[in-house]
């Protein structure tokens, strides 16, 4: 079968290896989309989490999980899943023509895709996963301002978790550099959107709120190496009111230097958000299979597997890419 093999920084490869041979509690998938993550674009531009991003093999590491397709196969001891069925599966090293699902459990690691779910939508539940862990850290409450830095996977998911909720936000800001990544926050319900790269941030949050700032800020940015301008986590700090929260989703490619006595004299709150558990998972998967939650308007590019270096360097050579999709 063809897989993806990451070779180290900045080159990924399409080769020939032999189609996995799945155990008893196993399931085999015919892969029919697999996303790319942003930790797999931290991977494929610094060499980061490869260890935990890739299936090892004797071939190489093979990236992916975010995936859905077709089961082919099924091992003897797992109950509830049959050959034809459309998936949502966790499975890594699922950037290739089959996905192994090691110890598969129906609702799970492994759930059943409703007719009207597209398989480019589902591979977008896991990521949704993530954004609803770190929503839910922020302990978001009616009447509250919200803030949140980077309009990509993660944050517009977590601006569609605050509006299928029924929570009801003074005002949400979405901040990024990219007018089309804005331009669709607006769409799904951001209430005032900002280009850092454009815009005082401080002053555009200050003139909108008064001295009462931002309670709740989400960082799903990080810090990306060469990426102009201050540290997110620097301009989270600026515009967090008295005992705001700061929820850090985003990763860092290296060490950033903040002053952190604005989180003394503001008695601020940064929790870390990583990943999300199993209830996160399957609560995401109901919300996108029954349409509560829409994810159709950030697939924003699909590629040929074969094409998957071309994929990789998308974001680096287009301002209009929000999710990436792989079809085998």
């Amino acid at each position: 079968m063809k897989a993806a093999i990451f070779k180290g920084k900045g080159c990924i490869k399409i080769e020939e290896v032999p189609k996995p041979e799945i155990g008893e509690n196993d399931v085999l998938l015919k892969v029919k989309a697999s996303g790319i993550c942003g930790s797999d674009l931290h991977m494929y531009r610094e060499g980061m989490f490869s260890e935990i991003l890739c299936l090892p093999t004797e071939y190489g590491l093979i990236p992916g999980h975010e995936v859905s397709g077709e089961v082919v196969e099924v091992g003897k001891k797992v109950a509830g899943i049959q050959n034809g069925d459309r998936v949502y599966a966790f499975v890594v090293g699922g950037m290739a023509e089959y996905g192994q699902v090691f110890n598969a459990v129906l609702n799970e690691s492994v759930y059943l895709l409703p007719d009207n779910l597209s398989y480019s939508e589902a591979t977008t539940i896991e990521p949704l996963a993530n954004s609803m862990y770190a929503t839910q850290l922020g302990k978001p409450a009616s009447g509250e301002t919200i803030a949140i830095f980077g309009a990509g996977t993660i944050g517009l998911g977590i601006l569609q978790c605050i509006k299928a909720s029924a929570i009801e936000s003074q005002k949400i800001f979405v901040i990024d550099v990219l007018d089309y990544r804005l331009k669709v926050a607006k769409e799904l319900g951001a209430d005032e959107t900002l280009n850092a790269a454009e815009d005082d941030v401080y002053q555009e949050v200050l003139k909108h709120t008064g001295m009462g700032l931002v309670n709740i800020i989400y960082d799903g940015v990080g810090y990306i190496k060469g990426c102009p301008g201050e540290p997110v986590i620097k301009q989270a700090l600026s515009i967090a009111g008295v005992q705001g929260r700061i929820i850090a989703n985003g990763l860092f490619e290296a060490p950033v230097s903040i002053d952190l006595e604005p989180l003394v004299e503001k008695q601020v709150q940064i929790i870390g958000s990583y990943m999300y558990t199993t209830e996160e998972l399957k609560k995401c998967a109901e919300m996108v299979g029954s349409q509560k939650i829409d994810r159709k308007p950030i697939i924003t590019h699909e590629f040929s597997l074969n094409n998957i270096e071309e994929a990789f360097e998308a974001p680096t050579k287009a301002d209009n890419v929000i999710k990436i999709i792989l079809k085998p």
